[in-house]
């Protein structure tokens, strides 16, 4: 019997620190949300982040383009057509409304990649001060670095997004490659790695 009442007494002491925590940490979330103005510093960041989706999609048309002009992705494209769309009929009118694009793609890569380079340095370094800004009075650091040292650090950052970005985006094509590769290969099909390709 006293062992009974001894666990509901240790449940509900359990129960009341949980609920305190909770209590605590709630009060403090709702405290600091209206003293560092929260949302008028996520729409800041989030005006940003829109300003420089524009300029990387014009880089992604720039890198497409380079990849769209070799003969061996403008065969995978027919191949994929005529895989997908298995009437002979419907398969030639989306060539044709595909390949058309592939050309613009090739033609206008040039003037593409020099815009978008040119827009996304000024958006997203323009970006990255606003997330070190916002950072800085969340955690109530005072910046002693200089102001180019500060935009060198966000031309960095932008150089390493752009990266990810573009590998992100070709990692398709190159797969594509490289099963290419592997097929016409007789060492790797010599190990029967179709495992591999499947996983991937």
């Amino acid at each position: 019997m006293t062992a009974d009442i001894f666990r509901k007494n240790r449940l509900r002491e359990r129960l009341q620190s949980l609920w305190g925590s909770i209590a605590y940490y709630a009060a403090g979330l709702y405290h600091r949300v209206g003293e560092h103005h929260i949302f008028l510093m996520a729409g800041g960041l989030t005006f940003s982040l829109f300003v420089c989706i524009i300029p990387l999609v014009l880089i992604v048309f720039a890198g497409l383009g380079i990849v769209l002009e070799k003969p061996s992705i403008t065969q995978e494209i027919n191949s994929f057509i005529e895989n997908v769309i298995p009437y002979t009929d419907f398969a030639e009118s989306v060539k044709q409304l595909v390949f058309p694009r592939v050309n613009e793609f090739t033609i206008y890569k040039n003037l593409a990649g020099i815009i978008g380079i040119a827009g996304l340095f000024f958006a997203a370094s323009s970006l990255f001060s606003s997330m070190r800004t916002t950072l800085n009075t969340i955690y109530r650091v005072t910046a002693s670095e200089s102001v180019l040292i500060g935009k060198l650090r966000d031309l960095g950052l932008v150089l390493l997004v752009l990266a990810y970005f573009l590998i992100s985006t070709m990692i398709l094509p190159i797969m594509r490659i490289i099963e290419d590769f592997a097929e016409k290969s007789e060492f790797t099909r010599s190990l029967n790695l179709d495992f591999l390709g499947e996983f991937a």
